[in-house]
């Protein structure tokens, strides 16, 4: 046998001479010199054989110049020729075809890889060198060197372990240059057959000295801490052949890495990045980060998952609502499992390019999967598996224990019969009884699991109905898809122009990170408001339904119905909306400006009390005290720079939008709409400032010939609502009108309708300006930011159309089609204004004006609902 043996490895070696002897075309050599080429089919070795650098020729005809092990060493296995490379050159510049060549460039003494098509493509970048050569070291390290006129290497220009790829080799850092700023790290190949960069990066952690952690999109992936000399890797590092892997962490002033070196028989030292974020060892096995096993045990979702994440490949197509996204087309099946894990609602992932393996699409929860038999013409899916325990596995615990309580007594009673001569039987009861005590447990634990899993078959049922008995009064003026992307109504032939889009709870509860406060926007008459971000990177606007809400499903049903047929440029834009148990909320297009008042009144007094109202009675007390605060000195501003924003182009361009939305709800759209809320915190500035009316929960609909209507359920914020509207329930297109002109004061003013002025009679704001129009000094109520930014004639003309819009008896005020014709043509004459309808604080015999008590005013600017009987 030992003979054979032998004759084996000489069998071996021989035949790894005639492969190194077999092509004429290059000689075996580790140097490449000035006019010197390294051709399609040659190679350099190391010294030591162990390293070779050639073209390795990869997918659809493209070859990288790279580094890789000499896999034809004796006592090894012959594998694929692109497995074992450490080092890519021209990773995301690939050559077509076998007409690549290295050498150097005599002009600037760099190494160039020259082809046919296009442009040579750098592999090293030095400045000012000559005379250079390059060399491949035995420690697989490429290195262009200069060289003296004697042949003698002058100094080391450029270094392939500088610039690792996905391999981490014996001598190779992993850290950071604090002299010169530069970062040793690795990063995957893209695919296991395409060496461009991938999605998954190791770096030293900046903060922490002793770690190191995988990368994906910028976020942390993985951390590997370093302890007691080694890392906390699985066993076959850490203790498997003898610690083979020595690892060192270096720190001083100049550097902070970490390297290793081999103790003991390695052939092929090693440790790589995967294209799934896994470290591997020599042996391809994972040692560290392994996918599967991060997403199980990830704390940080916003849902718990009670499966694993294990999404088997099958063969068929998806039918249902597919989401793509920002970079999907560069991500590879392992970028889309962990993006269709951390979404709630992903239920099967696959890639739309199967053959360079890239192109993530998702399906979210109950998309239907339709199995193919054959795979011709079809496409691979990922689909979550649920490993559902099966209702016995809850019952293997309490018969186990019963049965060795029972082997426990019949072992006590056999102790006992051995030592006594006289057998009596009363054992017989005591073994019943002891059965009978410990078949009690069991059969209510049974009980109580049955109890429960038909207690949630029957949730499932309730929600369930609930949810189809809304979505179908949803139907009603709205085309809804469900929750599998399929409209309803086509079935029945229905032909819906307008879609709606059903979320899923846990997308939400995942966007807004489960609802945290971080993400709180702020709080209005329908309950929070969330910024979320969705798995598309699209921000968006999230209104949840209050518990605490005068506002309830009448104002969501009715919001749905309205902004789900109203398509304007200046109303806000509904994206979908959620539905789970008592659960109701409202998905918008993202504002990132916020709303008008945060500009205008300068307040923070909504921010502090969303800041302390976790906190406990001191922070009404707060609150109250800052509301005191405001009422008494209306000028009181805690931030007066976000008004200088808005100059005057943009507060009439506000305006002016504000206005054309409403001709839009008043005439031209399917609708005829009464928004009865308009105030300036429901009026949203997108990122040019352009707004858009939002809060459509009180809003009215109309008949096309209906001009008024009466009302028993007076909706609204006091300031903002019509005489006629608050007294008498009167509702009708001026309603509108009337607010429209409070806004417009507002606007042009900075102060609010709803404070005192300090004139003789303390008016509100209507009957201050009233006051001071009739006294020729309107100009006085410019806000002082507007002063260098203002024509004064276009103020005026507004202020104009503001007490226009104010005017006590409806009849008297213009339609908004009026309105925007008086504030884009300079050359309409416009009437006279009439007496207004506004506020006296107090008593007053001379006046004749409407007055409402103090205590009825809705102050802080929230929404109110007065039942009124008629």
């Amino acid at each position: 046998m030992a003979i054979k043996g032998i004759l084996n490895h000489i069998l071996v070696r021989f035949s790894c001479l005639i492969v190194l002897l077999g092509n004429q075309s290059y000689s075996v050599t580790d140097k490449l010199q000035q006019g010197q080429v390294l051709e399609h089919g040659g190679q350099l070795l190391s010294a030591s054989g162990r390293f070779r650098l050639a073209f390795f020729p990869h997918e659809d005809g493209r070859y990288h110049l790279g580094i890789a092990f000499n896999r034809l060493l004796p006592d090894s296995v012959l594998l694929p020729q692109t497995d074992g490379i450490v080092w890519t050159a021209n990773r995301n510049n690939p050559i077509i075809g076998e007409s690549g060549n290295l050498s150097i460039d005599t002009s600037d003494g760099n190494l160039k890889i020259f082809h046919s098509g296009g442009n040579p493509i750098p592999v090293s970048l030095v400045e000012g060198a000559r005379n250079t050569s390059a060399m491949l070291l035995s420690s697989g390290n490429l290195v262009l060197q200069e060289m003296n006129s004697d042949g003698s290497v002058k100094r080391v220009l450029w270094q392939s372990f500088d610039y690792p790829t996905d391999t981490f080799l014996p001598g190779m850092k992993l850290g950071f240059n604090l002299q010169t700023g530069h970062q040793w790290f690795l990063r995957s190949w893209l695919t296991s057959d395409n060496p461009a960069q991938g999605s998954f990066t190791l770096v030293m952690d900046p903060n922490v000295s002793n770690k190191l952690n995988v990368m994906w999109f910028g976020e942390v992936h993985c951390s590997v801490v370093f302890l007691n000399g080694s890392f906390n890797f699985s066993s076959s590092i850490t203790n498997g052949r003898v610690n083979g892997y020595d690892v060192t962490y270096i720190s001083n002033e100049k550097e902070k890495y970490f390297n290793y070196s081999i103790i003991g028989i390695i052939t092929y030292p090693s440790l790589t990045l995967a294209v799934d974020g896994s470290l591997q060892d020599d042996q391809l096995s994972p040692i560290a980060c392994e996918l599967s096993k991060i997403l199980e045990n990830q704390k940080n979702l916003a849902c718990r998952r009670s499966v694993s994440p294990y999404f088997p490949r099958k063969y068929g197509f998806m039918s249902g609502e597919r989401t793509n996204f920002n970079g999907s087309d560069d991500m590879t099946v392992y970028d889309c499992n962990i993006k269709c894990w951390n979404d709630c609602s992903c239920v099967a992932f696959s890639i739309r390019n199967e053959t360079n393996g890239t192109g993530c699409e998702i399906w979210n929860r109950e998309a239907k999967f339709i199995e193919s038999k054959t795979y011709i013409n079809t496409s691979s899916v990922y689909i979550l598996e649920y490993k559902e325990k099966k209702w016995w596995i809850h019952w293997i615990g309490p018969i186990i224990a019963a049965v060795l309580i029972v082997l426990m007594f019949c072992l006590c009673y056999l102790t006992w019969r051995k030592y006594k001569a006289k057998e009596e039987k009363w054992w017989l009861p005591l073994i019943i009884a002891v059965g009978v005590v410990l078949m009690i447990p069991l059969l209510c634990y049974s009980c109580y699991m049955i109890w429960r899993k038909l207690r949630a078959k029957v949730k499932r049922r309730t929600y369930r109905k609930n949810q189809k008995k809304l979505l179908r009064e949803l139907e009603d003026n709205v085309s809804l898809p469900n929750i599998h992307g399929r409209q309803q109504g086509q079935e029945n032939g229905q032909n819906m122009n307008h879609e709606l889009k059903i979320f899923d709870f846990q997308t939400i509860v995942a966007a807004t990170n489960n609802f945290s406060a971080t993400t709180k926007l702020g709080e209005g008459g329908f309950g929070p408001v969330y910024k979320g971000n969705l798995l598309d990177d699209r921000e968006i606007a999230i209104k949840r339904l209050s518990k605490r809400s005068g506002q309830g499903i009448v104002e969501f049903k009715n919001e749905v119905k309205l902004i789900a047929n109203l398509q304007h440029t200046n109303l806000v834009r509904l994206l979908g909306c959620s539905l789970q148990g008592e659960e109701r909320i409202l998905v918008y297009e993202y504002m990132p400006n916020k709303s008008l008042d945060f500009f205008i009144f300068g307040m923070y007094i909504e921010h502090v009390r969303s800041c302390i109202s976790n906190t406990h009675h001191f922070s009404t007390m707060l609150y109250y005290f800052l509301v005191l605060i405001w009422f008494c000195y209306p000028n009181f501003e805690t931030d007066s720079s976000r008004k200088n924003l808005l100059n005057w182009k943009k507060r009439f361009g506000i305006i002016e939008g504000v206005a054309q939305g409403l001709v839009y709800l008043h005439k031209y759209s399917r609708l005829r709409v009464i928004h009865r809320d308009l105030k300036a915190s429901n009026i949203l500035l997108d990122g040019q400032m352009n707004p858009k009316i939002s809060d459509f929960g009180m809003a009215r609909i109309f008949g096309v010939n209906e001009l008024e209507a009466n009302t028993n359920r007076i909706v609204g914020t006091y300031g903002y609502m019509s005489p006629e509207y608050a007294m008498n329930g009167i509702v009708s297109t001026k309603t509108d009108v009337f607010s429209f002109g409070v806004l417009v004061l507002e606007i042009i003013s900075c102060k609010k309708n709803n404070s005192c002025y300090h004139t003789e009679h303390l008016l509100n704001l209507v009957g201050y300006v009233w006051e001071l129009w009739n006294d020729g000094r309107g100009l006085e109520l410019i806000d002082s930011t507007l002063e260098e930014s203002c024509s004064s004639n276009e103020v005026l003309r507004c202020l104009h159309v503001g007490l226009l819009c104010v005017q006590d008896q409806a009849t008297d005020r213009p339609t908004m089609w009026d309105v925007v014709s008086m504030l884009t043509n300079d050359t309409l004459l416009l009437p006279a204004p009439k007496q207004p309808a506004f506020l006296i604080y107090g008593n007053s015999q001379e006046s004749e004006v409407l007055e409402i008590k103090l205590e009825n005013c809705s102050t802080n600017n929230v929404t109110i609902s007065t039942m009124k009987g008629r």
